[in-house]
């Protein structure tokens, strides 16, 4: 865990995380982390970021757009199958009736 003076007070700083600030114990004064102090696992750089923000849109845009307009043809596509088949069913049902 990397240690730092603070600059107000002199107070020793421990730092273990990739907040951009701490805030000292000793004066509650709050200090800027130097970026080489910072773990570099826990932020992700820019492009990463936007990579997942992408991600992100696009399955939002299928569950909200995509699945129900799918949904949609296919109850229109199921409507159009069963006013097609029904009277083909009844003229088949008719023709076995009269044998």
């Amino acid at each position: 865990m990397p240690t730092f003076a603070c600059p107000s007070c002199g107070g020793s700083l421990a730092y273990s995380g990739a907040a951009p600030t701490v805030v000292c114990q000793y004066c509650g004064s709050t200090v800027a982390v130097l970026a080489e102090l910072r773990r570099p696992g826990l932020t992700l750089p820019a492009h990463e970021t936007n990579r997942q923000a992408m991600r992100w849109l696009v399955i939002f845009l299928v569950l909200v757009v995509g699945v129900p307009t799918c949904l949609g043809l296919a109850g229109a596509f199921l409507s159009v199958a069963a006013a097609v088949l029904v009277p083909l069913l009844a003229l088949f049902a008719t023709f076995l009736a009269s044998r």
